[in-house]
């Protein structure tokens, strides 16, 4: 398992403070539904942020014969892998899951939410309580 440096609180609460306003600005960009390794997804904006737009968009582009769904689930294991470094944890925080189904009341408003901006609120709230968990 590769070492993982703690992230201080501040840190923390900086990144995802900055990710809550890339969603909140660009909503239609915005699915925790889809397969996370997109910029869609809060590590895909992780990695937006630590590594900038080309270099996502480089790591999302399929690798020679290899087909679309393959891509995509490299990318997303590679997104994956850069978000919980940039939360300084090991293992995949609930925060990344499909429309958080470890929480069930984020949950349930993420899937009831009926308009980009919409679920880019619940995604706002769930950073919040997250951050708030972590007590960051």
């Amino acid at each position: 398992m590769p070492q993982v440096k703690r992230v201080s609180k501040k840190l923390l609460r900086d990144r995802l403070e900055w990710v809550k306003a890339q969603i909140t600005a660009h909503p239609r960009k915005y699915d925790q539904g889809n397969f996370c390794g997109s910029v869609c997804c809060i590590a895909g904006w992780l990695d937006v942020h630590a590594n900038g737009s080309k270099v996502h968009a480089d790591r999302m582009k399929p690798v020679g014969e290899e087909d679309h769904i393959d891509a995509e689930e490299r990318a997303s294991e590679e997104v994956e892998v850069i978000g919980k470094k940039e939360l300084g944890v090991r293992v995949d925080p609930w925060l990344f899951s499909p429309g958080f189904e470890e929480r069930v009341k984020l949950s349930d408003a993420f899937y009831e939410a009926l308009t980009p901006k919409a679920r880019a609120a619940v995604a706002c709230q769930a950073i919040d309580t997250y951050l708030k968990e972590r007590k960051a």
